[in-house]
């Protein structure tokens, strides 16, 4: 099947399992896709570095006010595409279309990233 025939649940669906396989196995700065050219090429981008594109940030907290998790829109306007760390999952939302994949890894650390900015506000 090539990728003109596949169906739009299809699709959604890719873009969700590829999301998730980055997080869950992280990927370097040479694959990353906005230009950085840090001197480790080969080097794990860092979840500081993932957080730099993100659209929103909605965080989780314990009733005392401390980090419990977060969950970062990193897609929006067609898809909008959230990752919640609390479920371990990325969820695509386009109009009535849905997709969700899970992972198990957080290989950039980037909910260890998102604790840090919240203790630092």
């Amino acid at each position: 099947m090539t990728a003109i025939e596949k169906t739009q649940e299809q699709r959604n669906l890719d873009y969700v399992r590829q999301i998730a396989d980055n997080i869950q196995n992280g990927f370097t700065y040479e694959d990353y896709e906005d230009g950085f050219d840090p001197e480790y090429p080969d080097q794990l981008v860092s979840g500081f570095d993932y957080l730099s594109d993100v659209y929103d940030i909605e965080y989780i907290v314990n009733s005392d006010g401390s980090f419990k998790s977060a969950r970062i829109l990193v897609a929006s306007g067609g898809p909008n595409i959230w990752i919640d760390f609390q479920s371990k999952a990325v969820e695509l939302y386009w109009w009535g279309d849905r997709a969700t994949a899970y992972f198990t890894e957080d290989a950039m650390d980037v909910e260890g990233a998102l604790c840090e900015l919240w203790e630092c506000r």
